[in-house]
């Protein structure tokens, strides 16, 4: 019987500093997730979780969930729209400065073996974790989670156990003991609440004068809706993305690394005319722009078709297109056990801007080595001579051009292993005719590949299931 711990917050990253990592600690031996929400925060938590609870991310133990659209905290709403997302046959309510507690989970899911029938809280409501309450999934939905119409703060948690025991579940108070949380006073509580101003001035702790002034001004307080109009118009419904823990890390070390950097001089490849005036003998070139959603947003595609490589041993990665060593320094961190080999015609650039990545924490799994590549060449025995392995990763991000990328990638087809993905980025959709010509003409060379082309990102390979296309 797997447990769903449901956790929505809205900027309250503070707390789950606090909570997190213990709640996670005492759930270790248990088939728990965490679903955490970030309803809107400001405060960097997406950074925050990806930064320290990578492993949770990828054995999926804790998952998390971002949506933009709330100005407000709406706690039915933002309980419902967790919840939905929980994988467990039980679901807990667990507010942000809450603790599970040690032994909790064990004596939830005894109560849930015995009758799947019961909802467990408190009533009223524990002053120290007063919306701890775990429902069967099954149950939630019958109840269609909680009430929405309670738009502010309070009284949603007393009502969705009111009608929990209306269709027949039996109430179980949780005891004493499990129930611990973090103080905090009413600023905190209510500051992102549309009402905050009103909230606020009835009193900063909550205490017996509080309740009083509260009753008095909440519209709440005798709202008792009969099942069939709660949430009559839907529950839970918001666009929300799913953050998918690579796509994180990607952006997370394109920022690390420096981020957009523009007007780079490059020289021009292939043959180049004596007469040539200077500044036409140069590129000016940006980098550092891939992965961002401000940017190209390559990070989800990325993340799709080289993940299942990450852990892999002994896994040879080429970037073609080093510009300042942003690309190889990212790929040097995510490939730890493998080797990544750059390559640019001009590489002044990357050791001009190596120091700097390596203050920034660069290159410490000393997996990176860089060439000098002219893709307007035959390199195919130079590959060879460079790494006689072979390659299961491929990037270009040069120049962006049809006939060099064509070039390189004929060098590079010999030297691919069986499994390979080869990822050529920036050819502009815009023309059409000039992507399905690219496309058509690596068809040619191998009728069996595969390729995939979203937003002017082109993947080859033979090893995928998904359904390619441009």
């Amino acid at each position: 019987m797997k447990i769903s711990y449901c956790i929505p917050m809205m900027n309250r990253l503070f707390h789950l500093k606090e909570t997190l990592q213990k709640n996670i600690l005492d759930t270790n031996h248990l088939d728990v997730e965490f679903i955490i929400l970030n309803y809107n925060s400001k405060d960097k938590m997406n950074e925050w979780i990806f930064q320290n609870f990578e492993k949770e991310l990828k054995s999926e133990r804790v998952k998390l969930y971002h949506t933009e659209e709330p100005q407000y905290f709406k706690m039915a709403h933002s309980k419902n729209v967790v919840a939905k997302w929980g994988s467990g046959d039980i679901l807990v309510n667990l507010d942000v400065d809450n603790y599970v507690t040690e032994g909790f989970t064990e004596w939830c899911i005894e109560h849930f073996k015995k009758n799947s029938n019961i909802v467990l809280g408190s009533n009223p409501p524990h002053p120290r974790a007063c919306g701890k309450i775990a429902i069967t999934k099954e149950n939630f939905y019958k109840l269609k989670g909680y009430d929405e119409g309670f738009e502010s703060w309070g009284f949603d948690d007393i009502d969705f156990v009111r009608r929990a025991k209306e269709i027949g579940l039996k109430h179980i108070e949780i005891p004493e003991e499990f129930f611990m949380g973090l103080h905090h006073d009413n600023k905190l509580r209510f500051e992102n609440y549309k009402d905050a101003k009103k909230l606020l001035s009835l009193g900063n702790e909550l205490d017996g004068n509080f309740w009083k002034k509260y009753k008095e001004y909440s519209v709440y307080d005798d709202r008792k809706l009969p099942i069939t109009e709660v949430n009559k118009n839907g529950w839970g419904e918001c666009e929300v993305k799913a953050n998918n823990w690579l796509c994180e890390k990607l952006i997370l070390l394109e920022q690390k690394y420096g981020g957009l950097v523009q007007d780079v001089k490059v020289p021009r490849q292939g043959t180049v005319p004596e007469n040539f005036p200077p500044d036409r003998k140069y590129f000016y070139c940006q980098g550092g722009d891939r992965m961002k959603s401000q940017h190209h947003y390559y990070a989800p595609i990325y993340s799709k078709f080289i993940e299942k490589y990450i852990d892999l041993d002994n896994i040879n990665v080429a970037e073609v297109g080093v510009l300042t060593g942003s690309g190889i320094a990212i790929w040097g961190d995510v490939f730890k056990n493998g080797t990544i080999y750059g390559f640019d015609l001009d590489l002044d650039n990357y050791f001009n801007n190596k120091d700097t990545l390596v203050q920034k924490g660069a290159f410490k799994n000393n997996n990176v080595l860089v060439y000098e590549f002219d893709q307007y060449k035959d390199n195919i025995d130079y590959l060879k001579t460079i790494n006689e392995n072979k390659f299961d990763i491929v990037i270009d991000d040069a120049t962006h051009l049809i006939k060099p990328t064509l070039n390189t990638f004929d060098s590079f087809l010999p030297n691919l292993k069986d499994s390979f993905v080869y990822i050529i980025e920036d050819i502009p959709n815009q023309f059409e005719s000039t992507v399905k010509d690219l496309h058509n003409q690596i068809k040619d060379r191998d009728s069996n590949l595969n390729i995939y082309y979203e937003n002017q990102f082109s993947v080859i390979t033979k090893c995928f299931d998904y359904k390619f296309g441009e």
